[in-house]
């Protein structure tokens, strides 16, 4: 291989791993998964991730403020919550971005 192509292919393997690792999606609902059928009793899991700095983050089920904190870079939150039989929606809103999820409970 020629130095113009190992050099080429090193660039273009720093920009793919470059822009694999500077993703990190703001807010992450790890569970209840989108879409997904949970007991009454259901734990939830999520991460929000901001850049340096005082933030906030506040979580929502059915439009119904659950809980709301303040952390600097990186919260976790893991709670349990019991809800009735049909279809909910947990939304989660940090400084820096947002998700949500809707789920079955049955």
């Amino acid at each position: 291989m020629n130095k113009t192509k190992l050099l080429a292919s090193l660039i273009v393997l720093f920009v793919v791993a470059g822009t694999a690792n500077a993703f990190n999606a703001p807010v992450n609902i790890a569970s209840p998964v989108n879409g997904s059928t949970v007991t009454n009793y259901f734990y939830s899991s999520f991460t929000t991730t901001c850049p340096g700095g005082q933030h906030s983050v506040k979580w929502m089920l059915d439009g119904v403020s659950t809980g709301s904190a303040s952390f600097y870079n990186t919260a976790g939150v893991h709670f349990a919550h019991k809800l009735p039989t049909g279809w909910h929606t947990l939304f989660v809103s940090s400084t820096c971005g947002q998700d949500q999820v809707r789920f079955y409970v049955q």
